[in-house]
């Protein structure tokens, strides 16, 4: 239930999921080994517990073992938890490998031009 205030809290007995919708604290940046393009507006919304959901579409040619790098706007407590989703390819495979407070890295195995949903929350 709510802290009281109308607000979740850590009281709340369960975890704390938002849907997000975009936002208009921009989007985090993207780096790492396979080269990927926002295609779906996402972004950051305030206050930073709702968190970030978007999608991108890797370039060129396929990422075997290459990586995405998250680097968001906001410092999370501890670090940032992301969960992707190749909606090209039933068989990709995507995981988070690293996390900060600012980034969040994912080891994807996907084909070229493939488009993945990516959805992260601070810890």
């Amino acid at each position: 239930m709510a802290n009281g205030q109308g607000n979740f809290g850590p009281d709340n007995a369960g975890p704390l999921w938002v849907y997000l919708y975009g936002g208009s604290n921009g989007t985090p940046t993207y780096s790492g080994t396979c080269a990927v393009t926002q295609t779906q507006s996402g972004a950051q919304t305030s206050p930073i517990w709702q968190g970030y959901a978007g999608t991108v579409t890797v370039n060129g040619s396929a990422c075997t073992g290459r990586t995405i790098i998250l680097t968001f706007g906001y410092s999370a407590l501890r670090y940032w938890a992301c969960a992707a989703n190749d909606i090209t390819s039933g068989t990709a495979a995507i995981r988070q490998t690293a996390r900060t407070s600012t980034s969040a890295t994912l080891t994807v195995t996907t084909g070229s031009s493939d488009v993945i949903d990516i959805m992260c929350r601070p810890i």
